[in-house]
């Protein structure tokens, strides 16, 4: 019993933290945990011990890889780690940043509007880095008289043509880089007018002609019951003389 407790505090005292590899969690992408620097090892969730059979969506790799396909939202929300039950050493997978759109990957918007993009960042303290991306190159964002950033979110108001074009949050860790994005298209306050006076143009000659063919029928009737009253009374005479 003694030379158990003996071997257990010794494994417990030796037992190492090895540095996290890189990797990158972003929902519904996939993602591999690479755990080869341990040897073989196991792969828990919280104290959940992961197998194909408990994570659908999940396959081991050569005894050391944690593939996801398809990531979940409680997936990535959770806290991964691998342990070689031999030496003890283990990794730990828990800090990865988690980028959430809540606007439309695609806006189109009128000139003079405003739009809106809104971020959800899980697992990490850090703010949005805005950027827009112009010309094959990234532009930073800062706030001016039209723009307004706050932690998570952005606004451009007094929309003009050149504000079209992709808008994204890019956020880190030691971990990795991320970028949630949505594109904006914007149009033109004229060309929207033009189209609608097109439109109305168009809904008025129907109109136009919708009447004036009713107006043609209704006389043409009338033309038509005039000329058999007449036929009918000059029968009427015939017959009398």
């Amino acid at each position: 019993m003694l030379s158990m407790l003996i071997f257990v505090c010794f494994a417990l005292t030796t037992a190492k933290e090895i540095s996290t590899p890189e990797y990158s969690f972003i929902v519904r992408q996939n993602a591999t945990l690479d755990c080869s620097s341990l040897g073989s090892a196991k792969f828990y969730q919280g104290g959940k011990l992961i197998t194909s059979e408990t994570f659908p969506n999940v396959q081991i790799i050569d005894e050391n890889k944690l593939f996801f396909n398809n990531l979940t939202l409680e997936q990535i929300s959770s806290n991964y780690r691998c342990i070689n039950e031999e030496s003890k050493n283990y990794i730990l997978f828990n800090k990865h940043p988690v980028i959430l759109i809540e606007s439309s990957h695609s806006m189109q918007k009128l000139v003079d509007g405003m739009f809106e993009i809104k971020v959800k960042v899980f697992n990490v303290e850090n703010n949005c880095s805005w950027i827009q991306f112009k010309n094959n190159s990234i532009v930073n964002i800062t706030q001016t008289d039209t723009i307004t950033i706050e932690k998570h979110s952005m606004s451009i108001r007094n929309l003009k043509q050149d504000s079209a074009g992709n808008y994204g949050c890019l956020i880190f860790n030691n971990y990795g880089l991320f970028v949630g994005y949505s594109v904006v298209e914007v149009k033109s306050v004229a060309s929207t007018l033009w189209l609608f006076l097109v439109v109305s143009i168009q809904v008025f000659l129907c109109c136009v002609a919708i009447f004036a063919y009713e107006k043609f029928s209704i006389k043409k009737k009338d033309d038509n019951q005039y000329n058999l009253s007449q036929q009918h009374f000059f029968k009427g005479r015939m017959a009398s003389a």
